[in-house]
């Protein structure tokens, strides 16, 4: 099990940029995608996450609101031993 995820901010373009990875590299797919609901502070039916494979490799695309500029910060899922996201 991978114990460590990256996790890539986008604006609204999460859905669009795995595709995008998804199609350039072999053994590699989207595994599911999250979409906001009625009252969330995105449209409903917006992109919330993302996860997503490249060979082998998970990651997660995730929408980081407006309220948040673009900088060159990167942000890591960690799994713990109970598998619990930390």
């Amino acid at each position: 099990m991978q114990k460590i995820t990256p996790y890539l901010w986008f604006d609204k373009e999460a859905e669009e940029a795995a595709r995008l990875y998804t199609s350039l590299f072999k053994n590699s797919r989207i595994k599911s995608i999250a979409r906001y609901g009625e009252g969330a502070p995105a449209p409903k039916g917006s992109v919330m996450t993302v996860a997503f494979e490249l060979d082998g490799q998970d990651f997660i695309a995730g929408y980081r609101g407006r309220s948040f500029r673009p900088s060159r910060a990167r942000c890591f899922r960690t799994r713990t031993r109970k598998g619990r996201a930390g």
